[in-house]
């Protein structure tokens, strides 16, 4: 490192002291209009309603930018203009939507950064740290599954077999083998994507490089958990017998092979996409303010959503045993505030259940298993159940303090003519059929006699 010549001492001595406080303004704005993130962050990382996987993207993150400190300059007037912009974005949204407003704190962040090369992998790894995977769940749980089935449909049939798919269920005769919602490849997806990220930054991969690279890792990752449910379909519908660890044994190798073909990729990628431009962050935050502003205005000047003047009748049994009404907790109370529709909770015999009447598609009706795991509960994922009524129910074990409960899961339409058995495939029907609404989600829980 050189040292300083006296003229850039003399120059640095000459500054006004507000503009050699101006850096440190920066920051503290920019701390005190993240404050309310940060908080949201922590608590939805120690909830157990998310995986804390956003927490080894932020501290890759960190450690990338350490190690090229000496790259990096920190543009003090768009890091206070942003931080403004969050500071009027909480008062006009009044904190509504968290996620969104947790993504404006890292777009403040990344604007402000003055990088020339791998700029955008260091963006990737932002976005990742963020609490993704119940959304990833929610929203792409259901397409993954259909896109895996009918792959491995088409493989299957392909090796000689009659295979036939109803929705995510792959029907060789009478064996039925399906595509549950732990096998959706969410997780497979967030880990390769966190490896493109890492791989983009580490390779200083300009922009068109690094969404080339996660292309193709979305690619292999559809390509690896097609080949999963292909391989085990064989021991899953008795033409083959493997011990269960090779269930999990498949799964790691799958992983593997689409980890390898993404490095094997990002070594490929042209020395066009590695030649790295000066950020022109000025003109990007010029044209980020006005959508900043826009969204604070509209979430704070809309109407509230109508609320629905026709009350859900609950019915007074199920299955011929008496419905008795419990009391909402406090904070199922406020919870019921927000959602569109009704919620209630019932004792129907040693059997609580839990019915949740929904008017439109929204992702506040979300799985049972995602408040359990905020409440402490242990959470395993069981092969669908089928009752006497030939009902189709999703099924999970639910443990806490010693005790365990099964818990069986079902979405039904306004006619009984269709039903899912998880939210995410619920949520994509509702989507492209709204008219089928509303819908009722029932969620039974009982208790499993100790051993």
């Amino acid at each position: 490192m050189n040292p300083a010549s006296p003229t850039d001492l003399v120059v640095r001595d000459a500054l006004p002291l507000p503009v050699r406080l101006w850096p440190l303004a920066g920051w503290g704005l920019f701390l005190l209009a993240a404050l309310p993130s940060c908080r949201w962050y922590l608590h939805r990382i120690s909830d157990q309603s998310d995986e804390p996987l956003g927490l080894l993207a932020l501290l890759v993150f960190t450690g990338l930018v350490w190690t090229r400190r000496r790259d990096i300059q920190w543009d003090s007037s768009l890091l206070i203009r942003g931080s403004g912009l969050l500071l009027a974005w909480t008062w006009a949204g009044n904190f509504t939507y968290p996620m969104v407003m947790a993504a404006g704190v890292l777009a403040v962040l990344l604007s402000s950064m003055q990088l020339r090369e791998g700029k955008s992998g260091l963006a990737a790894l932002l976005l990742l740290s963020l609490p993704l995977m119940a959304s990833l769940d929610f929203y792409a749980g259901s397409p993954m599954r259909l896109a895996a089935a009918e792959i491995a449909r088409v493989t299957l049939s392909t090796l000689g077999l009659t295979v036939t798919r109803a929705g995510t269920l792959l029907m060789d005769g009478d064996r039925i083998v399906g595509v549950d919602p732990p096998c959706s490849g969410v997780r497979m997806l967030w880990t390769t994507w966190f490896v493109a990220a890492t791989l983009a930054s580490l390779r200083r991969l300009r922009l068109p490089g690094t969404l080339l690279l996660v292309a193709v890792a979305t690619i292999l990752v559809t390509a690896g958990n097609s080949l999963r449910a292909t391989i085990l379909f064989f021991p899953e519908s008795g033409r083959a017998h493997w011990p269960q660890v090779a269930h999990e044994g498949v799964g790691l190798a799958c992983q593997a092979l689409v980890l390898a073909g993404v490095y094997f990729m990002a070594g490929r990628i042209g020395d066009g996409y590695r030649t790295g431009r000066p950020s022109h962050s000025h003109a990007w935050m010029a044209a980020l303010a006005p959508c900043f502003i826009a969204l604070a205005l509209l979430w704070h000047f809309l109407p509230s959503p109508p609320s629905h003047s026709q009350a859900f009748v609950w019915p007074a049994t199920w299955d011929g045993v008496p419905l008795r009404p419990v009391e909402l907790s406090e904070r199922e109370v406020q919870f019921a505030r927000s959602f569109p529709g009704q919620l209630g909770r019932f004792q129907c015999g040693e059997t609580e259940i839990i019915l949740r009447h929904v008017t439109q598609p929204t992702r506040l009706l979300h799985s049972s298993a995602d408040c359990l795991r905020a409440s402490g509960y242990e959470v395993h994922p069981k092969p669908a159940w089928q009752d006497v009524d030939g009902r189709v129910w999703g099924c999970y074990e639910a443990r806490h303090r010693g005790q365990s409960y099964r818990v069986r899961e079902r979405i039904t339409n306004s006619s009984q003519s269709h039903s899912h058995t998880d939210v995410s495939s619920w949520y994509w029907s509702a989507v492209w059929n709204p008219e089928s609404g509303p819908w009722l989600a029932v969620t039974m829980i009982e208790t499993i006699p100790s051993r």
